[in-house]
């Protein structure tokens, strides 16, 4: 009976031995694919797994931070607000390897600006190709620091709640493709001056931006727009591929009706939809473009 119940012990030490050594020696962009799609906090937790996953999770390419990095379990705003900011500090500490994606998203955690800036500088230093740039945060508005304006790869940009005012140097980013802002303060000239220098520019949200009532948009390659919160009036002066168009919270029926005017005989759209006051409207445009 003993011997038996050894050799049952024995078999199944040896079947978890083979599983971890399949976990173990997966292909790298396996292991890298599958530490994607875990939070940041899951990710790390990967090194007890192996020998040979103690160091992967430093080399994973997409760094999200955001409310689910801090353990519920935690007491104290202050406290845990304090660890959210050193779990960064550590990852960026230890991390090897290319950034493709950075984002910073929390609606809990009233992160220092000095912070911020550290982290900018730091990816700025030692890993200048990121592509995809994400800031949210609640609390006292951000002023974005210069050293994000130096990042010449990048490709998605998203700002919340920020102070958006780059060097007098600020020549563009000439591959951004996708430009997503809300709540963010800048001057009328310092928008069309960003749009203006990223030729390559081909969806954009302006959300909820202070200090500006009208804006002038200069993007040739803009195909998607969405419009939202306290314009006045804007004007679409070379958008020739706009394809698609959503506006919400436009300020009176006639801003709303020369809109659809400026818009019919400036760009092909195919699609607008209009929400004010609550009442939504769809229009499928393809008909009517060239009437």
């Amino acid at each position: 009976m003993c011997q038996k119940a050894g050799k049952t012990a024995n078999s199944a030490s040896k079947k978890k031995r083979d599983e971890l050594d399949k976990i173990s020696n997966l292909p790298s962009g396996v292991t890298q694919q599958i530490l994607s799609f875990l939070p940041i906090r899951e990710a790390v937790r990967t090194s007890i797994l192996s020998s040979n996953w103690r160091h992967k999770w430093a080399m994973v390419r997409h760094l999200v931070f955001d409310d689910q990095c801090v353990s519920d379990m935690m007491k104290g705003g202050t406290k845990r607000t304090k660890t959210f900011e050193n779990i960064v500090d550590h990852v960026l500490l230890l991390h090897s390897g290319s950034i493709d994606t950075f984002k910073l998203s929390s609606r809990i955690y009233l992160i220092e600006s000095s912070c911020i800036d550290r982290w900018l500088l730091h990816l700025l230093r030692n890993y200048n190709s990121i592509k995809e740039f994400v800031l949210k945060q609640e609390g006292n508005m951000y002023k974005i620091s210069s050293c994000l304006f130096l990042y010449p790869d990048l490709t998605h940009l998203e700002l919340y709640n920020c102070l958006l005012k780059p060097p007098v140097m600020f020549k563009g980013f000439p591959r951004l493709k996708s430009l997503e802002i809300q709540k963010v303060t800048v001057a009328q000239d310092v928008l069309e001056k960003v749009i203006i220098c990223c030729p390559l520019l081909e969806r954009m949200t302006l959300c909820d931006l202070r200090n500006i009532t009208h804006l002038n948009i200069d993007a040739p390659n803009l195909q998607f727009l969405n419009v939202g919160g306290g314009f006045q009036s804007f004007k679409l002066k070379n958008t020739p591929n706009l394809v698609g168009m959503k506006v919400t919270g436009f300020r009176g029926l006639k801003a709303e009706v020369d809109f659809l005017r400026v818009q019919l005989l400036s760009s092909p759209l195919q699609e607008l939809e209009i929400s004010v006051s609550g009442i939504l409207l769809k229009h499928a445009l393809c008909p009517y473009i060239y009437r």
